[in-house]
């Protein structure tokens, strides 16, 4: 299946969806995403806000050689809208 609605995959059943939930288009595991681009700069200080261990921030940021995690995205879901992780720059516009 090419789409997915994120919001509805990445929170339980019984949790308040704090976003629009809406499909997305298909992502590409290579495209780096708009949160990815947003914070390559900042990655030290936005792996500390969101408890991310920093040789696993700088893996994700900087090298992108991991992607983040579950229960990372879990964590952070209250802040940021979990499409950022699977949308690139221009599939934003």
């Amino acid at each position: 299946m090419p789409y997915f609605a994120l919001a509805g995959w990445l929170f339980f059943t019984d949790e308040e969806i704090p976003y629009s939930i809406r499909t997305l288009p298909e992502w590409n595991p290579d495209d780096t995403s708009v949160f990815i681009q947003q914070h390559k700069k900042d990655w030290k200080q936005t792996a500390q806000k969101y408890d991310i261990e920093e040789e696993n921030a700088r893996n994700i940021f900087v090298n992108r050689r991991a992607n983040f995690t579950l229960m990372q995205m879990r964590r952070m879901a209250g802040e940021v809208n979990p499409e950022e992780w699977f949308m690139n720059e221009m599939s934003n516009s």
